[in-house]
């Protein structure tokens, strides 16, 4: 199963369809992606994003295409972890994916060919300003 397809099952539970928008993986690809949901007329409660610099985009959009605030009416998380989501001026929520565990397993499996095995390396969300936090949730 893809991950979008994971991700969509995950929030079939009892809640309508997620709005998908392909965006790519740059800032320009979500800020366009970010326009492309405004103009299905419904405003998100709040919008995954592949990784950060598609984040970036969106949450500029959101802020100066749609004139609504983050987090209060769209709330945004990220993918990656990179250094300019912890700048005070973006703050950005967003998923570590332990890049140090990630190269470990992919070392081990190198040693161990032609007995490949699968690496799981769980990420971790990192809460910050552009989410309402986990406790809002319930």
């Amino acid at each position: 199963m893809s991950g979008r397809k994971a991700f969509e099952e995950a929030l079939r539970l009892g809640l309508s369809t997620p709005l998908c928008s392909v965006a790519g993986f740059s800032y320009e690809e979500g800020y366009q992606g970010a326009l492309a949901m405004r103009n299905a007329q419904v405003i998100p409660d709040g919008i995954f994003c592949i990784n950060d610099l598609v984040a970036f985009g969106a949450i500029d959009a959101i802020r100066y295409e749609w004139k609504l605030r983050v987090p209060e009416d769209v709330q945004i998380i990220g993918y990656d972890n990179i250094p300019m989501t912890a700048w005070r001026s973006q703050n950005i929520t967003t998923f570590d994916q332990n890049m140090t565990k990630l190269i470990a397993g992919a070392l081990a499996l190198v040693d161990e060919l032609p007995h490949r095995h699968a690496v799981t390396v769980q990420p971790k969300i990192v809460e910050r300003g552009t989410t309402l936090g986990l406790a809002s949730i319930s």
